[in-house]
């Protein structure tokens, strides 16, 4: 019969696993639990719990361990204890792998070991070595060291497992430390269930709660929301009203301010994120106010006389404010501005004065109808564009090459046509190849100009020759009247042919005038009993007329 002690359950030794307590009645006063025979006992949480050495809480009962075996099956209630060093010892589970010692806390009794939180003397050794940090080799075992003096808060360490006997304390650079003495900038740089605050490492209490924020004066720093103890930065927020006094919400945080927040530049405010340097204090971007987008820091926007940040997008509907705010370049912008010009509208060419309103434009489209500010804006080279504006030289129309600079004006080309008057701004624009596009310009004579085909100068514009019934058939008529159906341009006075080559090499003088060469046709010779008075003959030369292509 065993030696049973009352600290600890005994386990009979049996090859046989039991049912029932009748199936221990060979054992006196044994009953079966968990399917052994077993005597004695007292409840437990820990293996500390124990008083025995040989003894391990196991289904929160202290178990007599360390009988001899040879294999793990061996061992009374397998595979929660196993065979190591030919004795039976507990298990650890496999929740209990480790990295550090810190996560062996919460198993007293245990160091990390190769991966594993484990009781030292379960540890096989040959030298010290083998064993964790704060323990040795004795008997090839690895047991705590005992260190000769009494150890004392700033002692010597090389783990946490030298600090064990003094409770509260962690190994930091060499030395014992209370969690309170380890400064720290952010949570990480504290032992597990400590928090940063203030600059120095604080206890995390297993229950944090609390219904004022006197209940937090435990852990300096924090505030009492919705019943836990949070720092301020931990405080979700919307505007300052949800964060405590002190503090102000920033980038949907809580965030300290400091009682001088005084700067010169937005280089002082880089110690409070989202805020910039405005009249000489650092100050949040919605409490800026302002008129223009010039008001506001880079990366900011004037709206509702309020700087806000702009909000990238792929789409106008993903800006928060639509319609009154716009995506262009992928970017949430502010449209719908007073304006009483085009030039007043920022982010050109994107946007134009519609109707005394920046509005956006360049939306992709297929014809004029497609615009939603049509007949303001027009389907220009595949997007809604708006012509008209001033301009001096072709560069200066904002949808440039797709409009022109004609008449001062920008026009679109590239339209479809089939004859000249068919394009807007005629004559400014001809049909050339179908399309709509800038007469060849400047001029000063004919001789400037290509002729294929044949051209004349007209108003230093190279204007093809064309056929006419009447004046008005002909550009810029009645200036350029029509003559033996031909339209001419009526430049300078002459005497001779001879005065009319500064003009150009088919420039003829006819009643005093010099004229571009009519058509080659036999009927007009005598129309008008144009002849000149420096030639004997009605024309030098006759020149195929030109039709519009």
């Amino acid at each position: 019969m065993c030696n049973c002690s009352a600290f600890s359950i005994y386990v009979h030794p049996s090859r046989k696993q039991c049912s029932s307590g009748s199936d221990c009645n060979h054992f006196p006063g044994a009953d079966c639990w968990h399917s052994h025979c077993t005597s004695g006992g007292v409840r437990c949480a820990y293996d500390t719990d124990c008083r025995l050495r040989e003894a391990a809480c196991i289904y929160a009962r202290c178990i007599r361990l360390y009988q001899p075996c040879r294999v793990s099956a061996d061992c009374p209630l397998y595979p929660v204890t196993s065979c190591r060093g030919s004795v039976c010892v507990k298990q650890l589970a496999q929740s209990r792998e480790c990295s550090s010692q810190y996560d062996c806390l919460q198993y007293p009794g245990t160091v990390c070991s190769y991966g594993r939180c484990e009781r030292a003397e379960e540890i096989d050794c040959v030298r010290d070595l083998d064993c964790p940090s704060g323990t040795v080799c004795r008997d090839r075992r690895c047991v705590r060291r005992r260190p000769s003096h009494h150890p004392s808060q700033g002692s010597e360490c090389r783990s946490d497992t030298d600090c064990l006997s003094l409770p509260g304390t962690y190994c930091v650079k060499g030395r014992c430390l209370l969690v309170e003495q380890i400064g720290c900038r952010t949570d990480g740089d504290c032992p597990p269930e400590a928090q940063c605050v203030n600059g120095r490492c604080s206890k995390k209490s297993q229950s944090n709660e609390c219904r004022t924020d006197s209940d937090c004066r435990l852990y300096p720093g924090t505030y009492c929301v919705a019943g836990k103890c949070l720092k301020a930065e931990e405080i979700s927020c919307s505007t300052d009203n949800d964060c405590p006094p002190g503090t102000w919400c920033i980038n949907g945080k809580c965030a300290k301010m400091s009682q001088s927040n005084a700067c010169r530049t937005d280089v002082d405010c880089r110690r409070y994120p989202g805020t910039y340097c405005v009249f000489g204090k650092c100050q949040k971007l919605e409490d800026i106010g302002c008129q223009r987008d010039s008001d506001c820091p880079a990366g900011a926007q004037c709206v509702d006389q309020k700087c806000r940040k702009q909000e990238r997008c792929a789409k106008d509907e993903d800006c928060l404010l639509y319609p009154r705010m716009s995506c262009i370049n992928s970017m949430c912008v502010t449209v719908r501005r007073p304006c009483t010009q085009d030039s007043d509208c920022p982010y050109r060419p994107h946007t134009a004065c519609i109707a005394s309103r920046c509005e956006k434009v360049r939306q992709p489209c297929k014809q004029d109808t497609d615009c939603v500010f049509y007949p303001d804006v027009k389907c220009i080279a595949g997007y809604c564009a708006k012509d008209g504006e001033k301009c001096t030289v072709d560069r200066d129309c904002p949808n440039y090459p797709a409009t022109r600079c004609v008449a001062s004006k920008c026009v679109a080309v590239g339209g479809s046509c089939s004859k000249d008057e068919e394009c807007p701004a005629y004559p400014y624009l001809e049909c050339t190849n179908s399309k709509c596009q800038k007469v060849p310009a400047p001029c000063r004579s004919d001789n400037d100009c290509d002729q294929k085909p044949l051209r004349e100068c007209i108003y230093e514009l190279c204007i093809k020759r064309r056929y006419c019934n009447q004046t008005w058939d002909c550009p810029f008529a009645p200036e350029v009247p029509c003559k033996g159906n031909q339209c001419v341009s009526l430049v300078g006075k002459c005497n001779s042919d001879a005065d009319c080559a500064v003009y150009g090499s088919r420039r003829y003088c006819i009643k005093t005038t010099c004229k571009g060469a009519p058509e080659n046709n036999n009927n007009n010779k005598n129309n008008d009993n144009d002849t000149g008075s420096g030639s004997n003959n009605y024309i030098k030369d006759f020149i195929p007329a030109q039709s519009a292509v």
